[in-house]
């Protein structure tokens, strides 16, 4: 395992192509409201496993995973944590550790989020 600071992105552009997978509850709500499905624990869990379970195909595509705490966590219905599915498949999981938003100096209030990432 290694730290990534927020900023890196020489890194990141050798790990592409990646799933940013930063859905955490707030933002998969804003999603679930558009199909009037409740965002609780298990309904979000469905939806990151249908995605970690895409199949072996994926991996050709993907060679890393970013995700929120509770997604870096959980496990599938069948009780396979969501991050050894990935690893099963030759996909980096990583965890995104957000600290927030800072105005990006020298632009007309853009942001950046401050943080690291985890692999």
């Amino acid at each position: 395992m290694f730290l990534l600071k927020a900023g890196d992105y020489k890194f990141i552009l050798l790990l592409l192509p990646l799933l940013l997978h930063f859905a955490g509850a707030g933002t998969i709500g804003k999603r679930f409201d558009k199909i009037s499905l409740e965002n609780v624990e298990d309904n979000r869990r469905n939806y990151r496993q249908l995605l970690f379970q895409a199949g072996p195909e994926m991996a050709k595509y993907i060679s890393g995973v970013i995700m929120f705490d509770e997604t870096f966590f959980q496990k599938s219905s069948d009780g396979t944590p969501l991050v050894k599915i990935l690893q099963d498949l030759g996909i980096i999981p990583g965890i995104k550790v957000d600290k927030g938003t800072v105005t990006l100096a020298g632009t007309d209030d853009e942001f950046t989020t401050q943080g690291w990432l985890i692999f």
